[in-house]
């Protein structure tokens, strides 16, 4: 008996990147280090919003800063303004570096991720040509079809995509919340204590919702396209015998579960943003509310109201993009395990199967039907009756 599929994030992200073509490994490392140095990127333009601040609201402070003087001289009321043009400037130029950079990341990571839908797609179509036949006697063509197109591209477009995010994302909260920490601790714990909790009681209502939906999702994919592929295969017969109406009322029925699956995921992916969005702006607001009564020096004051909208700013796409992330990959764990088993066993639970008395049927001499009958649900004219076929061993 099969042992059923993990669904942690561990062994959705070992099947993972387990997918990925040998080919493709030296892109992947090279993605990692330009999403981490982005990263860095992505905190340095934020914590320099502080000090920025700080010297525009209060210029004589760059006079106590020991390196500034030794690099730059000191800063008087002659040289003050300019000072304070160039440090702009330089902020200005930090960010469009910082843009180019996850421009240039974002150009990788589209392309790694279409290359690899690719080559998996490929990979797993050249799997099928060069399986045992029977395979294509146990198994649809329309399962395989559906693997080889659907269920290899959510891979990368679920879960790979799903990995890429929670990465990046989760690191940016990290290092931008150790700014804001050395900035105002307080606020900070506040924030924690109050959007960590919000995020988890997300996650943990959807996870489980969003596992059974992907797998509902490939199975419903696979029984539309099964229904497409045989009633126009069989076309002529389909006209014959007038079965238009009960062919099209399956794959309506069948398009109808499909589009009710997508239409519950698409409606889930969108409460984490609106519920992380009420709770970010809720702890910006009691922030600079704890800032304001605690805050004596008017200055240091709005240093740490602009750090702190800052960072919101940037902080409420992350969170939404993070809880989106691991919706993502729960979306796409079914998808993974599938392809993963296909490459393992393409068989699948076809390859042990057996009659309900568990004994092998065998066919010695010649298969013989008697008088077989078959009417479509619907119709008073029958599209078998009484068929009678004798096929001997040895006749295809």
């Amino acid at each position: 008996m099969n042992s059923p599929p993990q669904t942690s994030l561990f062994h959705v992200l070992r099947k993972t990147l387990a997918l990925i073509d040998p080919s493709m490994y030296t892109t992947a490392i090279s993605l990692v280090f330009l999403m981490i140095f982005g990263v860095f990127m992505e905190t340095l333009g934020i914590g320099l919003v502080f000090p920025l601040i700080k010297v525009i609201s209060e210029p004589e402070t760059l006079g106590d800063i020991e390196w500034f003087t030794t690099y730059f001289g000191t800063v008087d009321d002659a040289n003050q303004n300019k000072v304070l043009i160039f440090l702009t400037i330089g902020f200005f130029i930090v960010i469009a570096v910082k843009n180019c950079l996850l421009l240039l990341i974002a150009i990788v990571q589209s392309r790694f991720s279409a290359k690899g839908e690719a080559l998996l797609s490929g990979r797993l179509f050249s799997h099928y040509l060069n399986s045992e036949y029977r395979l294509h006697l146990i198994r649809s063509s329309a399962d395989l079809v559906n693997h080889t197109i659907s269920t290899s591209s959510s891979v990368y477009q679920n879960a790979m995509s799903g990995f890429f995010i929670l990465a990046t994302e989760s690191l940016v909260v990290l290092l931008v919340g150790c700014v804001l920490f050395i900035a105002s601790p307080a606020i900070t714990i506040g924030a924690v204590l109050l959007v960590v909790p919000s995020a988890a009681i997300i996650y943990f209502m959807a996870r489980n919702r969003l596992v059974v939906w992907g797998g509902a999702e490939v199975e419903a994919r696979k029984r539309v396209l099964q229904l497409l592929q045989q009633s126009l295969h069989s076309i002529k017969e389909v006209i014959v015998f007038g079965r238009q109406p009960f062919v099209f009322d399956e794959y309506e029925k069948a398009r109808n579960i499909l589009a009710d699956i997508l239409a519950k995921v698409m409606i889930l992916s969108q409460v984490p943003r609106l519920w992380i969005e009420t709770v970010i702006v809720g702890v910006v607001v009691l922030g600079i509310t704890v800032a304001i009564h605690d805050s004596t020096n008017a200055g240091n004051l709005f240093s740490v109201l602009a750090l702190f909208s800052a960072a919101a700013f940037r902080l409420l796409p992350s969170c939404n993009r993070i809880l989106m992330a691991l919706n993502s990959i729960r979306g796409g764990t079914s998808p993974v395990n599938t392809i993963h088993a296909e490459f393992e066993d393409p068989h699948g639970s076809h390859k042990n199967a057996r009659p309900e008395s568990g004994r092998v049927q065998t066919f010695d001499q010649r298969i013989v039907l008697e008088n077989i009958s078959f009417t479509y649900p619907g119709s008073e004219l029958a599209a078998i009756q009484n068929c009678n076929l004798e096929i001997q061993k040895g006749m295809s």
